[in-house]
């Protein structure tokens, strides 16, 4: 892989091989789709190898196939159990719950609406 950007490498590896970058992917997402899910795993990555006290994700489980769910939930359960505070922002309770939250606010609207403990 060379130095760069995620897109700077998919990029290149499609330029060497004569493909369009603005061409679909074989699961039929543009390049750009796939490569800002690619930058979306990076991103996770880096955070979660920094051993941080605290971990603020905003939807990360969000365009994930059911393989990287699974891995990524996996890995975020992982740094849980080490003792790193997870703040994560989701429309999908069941993810969440499968991290093993230990508290949840529902929000409506901008406004709190209900906070429990699963």
């Amino acid at each position: 892989m060379f130095i760069g950007s995620v897109r700077y490498n998919v990029k290149y590896s499609l330029k060497i091989r004569g493909i369009d970058g603005g061409a679909e992917s074989s699961r039929g997402q543009t390049i750009p789709q796939a490569i800002s899910r690619a930058a979306q795993l990076v991103a996770i990555a880096r955070a979660l190898v920094a051993m941080p006290e605290i971990i603020f994700l905003d939807e990360p489980l969000a365009y994930l196939d059911s393989g990287k769910r699974d891995l990524l939930i996996e890995a975020l359960c992982k740094r849980r159990k080490s003792g790193v505070c997870l703040a994560i922002v989701s429309h999908d309770m069941e993810a969440a719950l499968r991290v093993g939250a230990d508290l949840m606010v529902v929000m409506e609207k901008g406004e709190i609406r209900e906070i429990a403990i699963p």
